[in-house]
């Protein structure tokens, strides 16, 4: 009976939930649409702490959050309650669940961005202050990493800008062990998505001296092999001719600066996610490699070039760095050089051929 007299009262009657109040079917609060998506979000979570979380359900909530847009902020605000609540019980599986649903979100409802970006950035921010627990920390850099890629504006520009000084903080943590080494590889990741975004609303930020110092502390010089070790032997002038034929285009350029720093488009897909092997992903010599990579595309006109070759001087002059043979300044800059080569940028690139000379060529014919 109950049910008849809802349809009619739905169908026949619609106004008449507020005057009959003895059929529970025809009140006004029977007519409203049922909240499927905390059902979903419970369903997400195992119960078995231990199991992962349901895929499929994840799916289906993304699904229904880009066909019910209007119901996305009730949904990340529901997800960021859990979140903060996982994290003080200290429950950190169920914590790295959520982040796993807005991950998918941000490639599912890409449109609908806007209605849960700043959600999302104040859970970034508090997964980064876990000091006590790197693998959240990581998550943190990870889902950033994915913020970033996704953005086709430069609206958050600003509440991006904020999170740098983590990042560098993460990509200088000093130790070899594991739990440094992921730390380091992680902050240096979102710091090349970090600059990869820069270059593409043609914005330096201010603390782009600290990105340069934070990137360049992994960077490294390029192996020794047994090329190398011949050359260690060799004089000054032997070693500024074979430059010299190197420039001109006599003698091929180290393989190393075209396989140690790949193109964005291979690093990352259409999702905006890594797209490389867990062992490269989980280097920070590499994505401190893409990581100059980027910023050697930020150069598309000479005053940008001029200021990103001025933090690199700046690094190379405070740590003495110069040296030819141990030196980390030749190695990066010969990079850069064969980056901004490729892009077609060679006018711009006197600067460095002028400092190169000052601290390379002039010495060299000094000893001569």
């Amino acid at each position: 009976m109950s049910a008849i007299s809802g349809v009619i009262s739905r169908q026949v009657m619609p106004a008449c939930g507020s005057l009959c109040f003895f059929c529970p079917a025809m009140r006004a609060r029977s007519r409203q649409p049922v909240k499927r998506y905390k059902k979903l979000i419970a369903d997400i979570f195992p119960r078995n702490q231990e199991e992962g979380p349901n895929d499929r359900k994840i799916g289906k909530l993304c699904e229904y959050a880009a066909k019910n847009p209007l119901r996305i902020p009730r949904i990340t605000c529901s997800l960021e309650q859990r979140c903060y609540k996982e994290l003080r019980i200290e429950n950190f599986q169920s914590a790295k669940i959520v982040m796993c649903i807005y991950r998918k979100l941000l490639v599912t409802c890409k449109e609908q961005m806007p209605l849960f970006a700043s959600s999302l950035l104040s859970i970034i921010n508090t997964l980064l202050d876990q000091t006590r627990q790197v693998d959240i920390q990581v998550i943190g850099c990870e889902t950033l990493f994915g913020f970033i890629n996704n953005q086709k504006d430069g609206t958050y520009m600003f509440n991006l800008e904020g999170f740098i000084p983590k990042l560098c903080q993460f990509a200088q943590e000093e130790g070899e062990d594991e739990r440094e080494k992921s730390l380091r590889a992680a902050g240096l990741q979102a710091l090349s998505s970090m600059v990869w975004f820069m270059g593409q609303h043609s914005h330096i930020s201010e603390e782009f001296d600290n990105v340069v110092s934070a990137v360049l502390e992994s960077y490294g010089g390029p192996k020794k092999g047994s090329e190398n070790l011949d050359t260690d032997k060799q004089g000054p002038q032997s070693r500024w001719v074979q430059e010299v034929l190197k420039n001109e285009g006599h003698v091929k350029p180290s393989p190393e600066v075209i396989t140690g720093v790949p193109s964005w488009r291979t690093v990352v897909n259409e999702r905006g996610e890594v797209n490389m092997t867990e062992e490269d992903s989980q280097n920070p010599c590499f994505w401190s490699r893409v990581c100059l990579h980027n910023m050697a595309k930020l150069g598309k006109e000479a005053t940008t070039t001029r200021r990103v070759l001025e933090s690199l001087f700046r690094y190379f002059d405070n740590g003495n760095l110069w040296s030819l043979e141990n030196g980390l300044a030749f190695p990066v800059l010969k990079d850069m050089q064969f980056l901004m080569d490729n892009s077609g940028i060679q006018a711009i690139l006197l600067p460095t051929q002028l400092v190169l000379l000052k601290h390379y060529f002039i010495p060299c014919l000094l000893i001569l």
